[in-house]
């Protein structure tokens, strides 16, 4: 399991997912207060009023990195394998749409707030996790490539 580089990939891409879910993303700027874009919702400085609640973001990024955790440990057979490609390409589809979303509630809160937006480093976490998950799933169809060669080989 761990002699393979999708391992890495497919650790890292949980590792940053749970780190994802766990910080702030934006501050919007408005006249008199800031608020705070989290993973569960907009929120003042302290955390203590929800003024807009955005759950999908934080249960879209705990189920990226759960998908990502099961596909760590499908690795033994050819079907695993296809399993694993699949679950890879879904796992990059849901970050998509967690990035859509994002995106969407940024824009319908400072529109209707008319708030300024300052993006936090944290944002661009999904965006490395595509791009490693995308880099597991490439490992994953190279290695099943070998086994398929190998076996008509034989």
């Amino acid at each position: 399991m761990w002699q393979r580089i999708q391992t890495v990939w497919l650790v890292a891409v949980v590792i940053l997912m749970a780190l994802f879910v766990s910080q702030p993303l934006a501050l919007f700027t408005l006249p008199d207060q800031t608020h705070l874009l989290g993973a569960w919702g907009i929120t003042d400085l302290s955390g203590m009023k929800t003024y807009y609640s955005a759950w999908p973001i934080g249960v879209l990024g705990i189920l990226n990195a759960l998908i990502a955790l099961v596909s760590i440990f499908l690795y033994k057979d050819s079907t695993s394998r296809t399993f694993q490609i699949r679950l890879g390409t879904l796992n990059v589809l849901l970050m998509i749409g967690l990035l859509l979303y994002i995106a969407f509630v940024v824009w319908s809160y400072s529109n209707s707030a008319s708030a300024e937006i300052g993006i936090k480093a944290w944002l661009a976490l999904p965006m490395i996790s595509i791009i490693l998950q995308l880099l597991a799933v490439r490992a994953v169809l190279k290695d099943e490539t070998l086994v398929r060669m190998s076996n008509r080989l034989r």
